[in-house]
């Protein structure tokens, strides 16, 4: 053997070595197995994209340490940092990321496949965590959390999820927290639904919180710059000024809304003595207002990054209070920092780089349509009990509902609907690709990372009859700044793992929202939720639980 074949084989071994010894961590001990964590603290910024912590992180805080930890930078210097994660679904939402995060399910399982759907016996659009008979309830969500699973388990842990919106909390929260509470911007109070407890849906330090921010409606609040920006933005309009005052739903489109999240998981931790009781509690955190500030101003504008930069401040003050009131501060913390979803560039931005972007108009398409299947079927029948309606009576975020009843009595198969809606979109500017229920059915779906999504996004029982896949930087008509597709810019958040049993770095190795509820059941020794599909991250699990990520 020739001394280049001898270098070669070497220098393959030693690849091979490395990567064997990446993804195959040394095992930790029966003993640090059972050794669980006092709290698991799981943080969620609503919308925020992947590449955020790195576009902003010369504005974040000093890493710091344990006892005086920063914000964004401290965990990710301290934890096991997954730049890129990915949800592998078609749509992506607020709603179905939040149903994900702690169930490890994908939305064909869970039934959360958009924020809204078309609801073919009550002929009305319904709302994710709609409930008829309360108002609000996880009862739309199929499945367990990991929060669930602590309870079914037996362990007397309290488990509480705290968010502005409704959807976020409810969702993190499962079918059995002791109470997912969230703000109702029109009462401008916290609230929660007395599905979690019929008899006093508000605790005593809830409705102290309300007063205190009741007195403070109608104080002036001004949105100012806190220093200088990255180069990586600009203000909305013009000049970075908002003036506005506490009370309106500007308000919490602003820090203050980071503000208001923080202090009401601050009083929750004190009220049900999280991470002091006998066994695991969970707190699981949704900041909305990064997703309203995202909606109203785009991913490209100056505000938001000043609302990252505040979320990074706000995030220290957290883990500062965590710290000082779980014993042993940190070391006996499990925290996971993720999002929900990401958001498409600003469609300026990308037209003035010479690249193509639009919308749909979802009232255009709908009279489109109507107008065709009117031609080709007559209008369907005003004498049914109810009246009939249009053949389209709905779409919602890019799926489109037929009328089923209308079709029945005119004794017309779907899948032939189906193909004449599919004939007169395909050719409309933006649409990448087109398919029907029947084609989920029959398994005629798109290539690829797309058949891929689709299977796990798409839910025969909710979701449209056909669904337009946009090319990219199309979104719908009404919201420049959306988020509803599956490619990168929607699909990609980050993940940050930080914990004593978690081996601190930045780790290339894929991992999926999916993966998050079954590494978090296996530190707490619980079940994985039941229809959980990810894996255990076990490429970032620590060999011994001395050399603690926060230290």
């Amino acid at each position: 053997m020739n001394l280049h074949k001898i270098l070669f084989l070497t220098v393959i071994c030693v690849l091979s070595n490395s990567i064997t010894s990446s993804v195959h961590a040394a095992p930790i001990t029966l003993r640090e197995y059972e050794s669980k964590p006092k709290l698991v603290l799981v943080v969620v910024f609503d919308q925020f994209r992947a590449d955020y912590l790195t576009r902003f992180s010369k504005r974040f805080l000093a890493p710091g340490n344990a006892q005086n930890p920063g914000g964004f930078n401290y965990l990710r210097q301290k934890g096991a940092y997954f730049p890129f994660a990915q949800y592998d679904v078609l749509q992506n939402m607020t709603g179905p990321g939040h149903a994900t995060i702690l169930s490890g399910s994908y939305p064909y399982q869970t039934g959360i496949s958009t924020n809204y759907w078309y609801d073919q016996k009550t002929s009305e659009s319904v709302y994710c965590v709609n409930d008829p008979e309360f108002g609000i309830s996880p009862r739309n969500f199929f499945g367990t959390t990991v929060g669930d699973e602590l309870k079914n388990a037996g362990w007397p842990s309290h488990v509480v999820s705290i968010a502005l919106k409704d959807r976020a909390a409810v969702l993190l929260g499962g079918h059995r927290p002791n109470l997912a509470l969230w703000f109702d911007p029109k009462k401008f109070e916290w609230t929660t639904s007395p599905y979690y407890s019929r008899t006093s849906p508000l605790p005593d330090w809830v409705g102290e919180l309300n007063l205190e921010i009741s007195s403070q409606k109608g104080q002036s609040l001004k949105w100012t710059p806190s220093g200088n920006s990255s180069g990586l933005s600009r203000p909305a309009v013009g000049t970075f000024e908002h003036d506005t005052s506490i009370g309106t739903h500007e308000s919490i489109e602003a820090p203050y809304g980071i503000k208001l999240t923080t202090e009401a998981a601050q009083k929750a931790m004190t009220a049900f003595r999280l991470g002091k009781g006998d066994a695991t509690d969970l707190l699981a955190i949704s900041y909305s207002t990064h997703d309203y500030v995202g909606h109203h101003y785009g991913p490209n504008s100056l505000e938001m990054e000043e609302i990252t930069v505040a979320e990074d401040r706000s995030l220290s003050e957290l883990l500062r209070s965590v710290a000082k009131q779980v014993p042993g501060g940190l070391s006996n913390v499990l925290i996971v920092l993720t999002a929900d979803h990401g958001m498409a560039p600003n469609q300026d931005w990308i037209r003035a780089g010479g690249m193509d972007a639009g919308t749909f108009d979802p009232k255009e398409i709908q009279a489109l349509l109507n107008s065709a299947l009117n031609d080709k079927y007559g209008t369907p029948s005003a004498s049914a009990t109810p009246p009939q309606g249009a053949w389209v009576p709905a779409m919602i975020d890019l799926n489109i509902y037929l009328n089923h009843a209308a079709l029945l009595a005119k004794k017309i198969n779907p899948s032939e609907a189906e193909d004449l809606i599919k004939d007169k979109l395909k050719a409309l500017p933006g649409v990448a690709f087109l398919f029907s229920h029947s084609d989920f059915i029959a398994h005629r779906l798109p290539p690829g990372i797309l058949k891929r999504e689709i299977e796990k996004g798409y839910s025969p029982e909710r979701s449209g009859d056909v669904v337009i896949i946009p090319k990219p930087f199309y979104v719908q008509a009404g919201d420049p700044h959306a988020h509803m597709t599956g490619y990168s810019y929607d699909r990609s958040v980050p993940l940050i793992f930080a914990g004593s049993k978690i081996r601190p770095g930045v780790y290339s190795e894929r991992a999926e929202i999916v993966d998050i509820a079954p590494t978090l059941s296996f530190f707490l020794g619980t079940l994985s939720p039941v229809m959980s599909e990810g894996r255990v991250l076990n490429e970032m699990i620590q060999k011994t639980a001395s050399s603690s990520s926060t230290d």
